[in-house]
């Protein structure tokens, strides 16, 4: 028979940041040349409503401004 202890690693879906790093620190763009190349959204980026659906819908929203904004520069 196999116990939840036997599995206990295998519980969470996600990994916890380190202490100190906020919720928002994650989704800091990677910029090259002046220019943002990578982004982040997703629930984990959301300063405020982690964890949920609507999190990672205004974090989407959130890159997708940033991505608008970038192009107008």
């Amino acid at each position: 028979m196999i116990s939840m202890e036997d599995h206990i690693r295998t519980r969470n879906s996600y990994e916890q940041a380190q202490a100190g790093i906020r919720h928002s620190d994650l989704s800091i763009p990677i910029i090259h040349n002046g220019k943002i190349r990578i982004q982040f959204a997703g629930e984990a980026t959301h300063d405020r409503i982690f964890q949920t659906a609507v999190g990672a819908f205004l974090s989407g929203r959130r890159e997708s401004d940033r991505i608008l904004n970038d192009l107008k520069k």
